[in-house]
């Protein structure tokens, strides 16, 4: 008996189990820097919708790494590429898709210096949260 398989689980079953769960922290660690914002931009403002406004620019900004990716080509990828979010979770992802550029010291490097983006926004959060005057959108 014969099994065929389409492209697609062709594609998905040649792809490790290591490389899933790599592209899953790395998704993982950008939606944490995504809510890090959000509540950093609640703190500095008086309502949600200006909160919203606020944000706008932001999500225009994560628009910027599938267009980075698009222009320069897989093998001139370099480390520093991997210290950006927007650019970084889109190689991470282009990788996944096939690229296969990526070394797991990259995911690491990719994971860590997003994680490390995420603490600074909570620990500044943080201070202005302490300072009554920053509290709330109460400024």
């Amino acid at each position: 008996m014969m099994i065929y398989f389409t492209e697609v689980e062709q594609i998905l079953a040649a792809v490790p189990l290591s490389k899933y769960i790599l592209l899953f922290l790395a998704v993982v660690a950008f939606s944490a820097l995504n809510s890090a914002l959000l509540v950093w931009f609640s703190l500095l403002t008086d309502s949600y919708k200006d909160m919203q406004n606020l944000f706008s620019p932001v999500s225009i900004v994560w628009m910027i790494g599938p267009f980075v990716a698009m222009i320069v080509p897989a093998t001139a990828w370099s480390s520093w590429m991997l210290l950006i979010p927007p650019i970084n979770i889109t190689l991470v992802v282009f990788d996944f898709a096939g690229a296969n550029v990526l070394t797991l010291g990259d995911y690491v490097l990719t994971i860590s210096s997003t994680m490390f983006i995420v603490s600074v926004i909570y620990m500044i959060t943080n201070r202005m949260f302490k300072k009554d005057k920053y509290a709330l959108g109460h400024s």
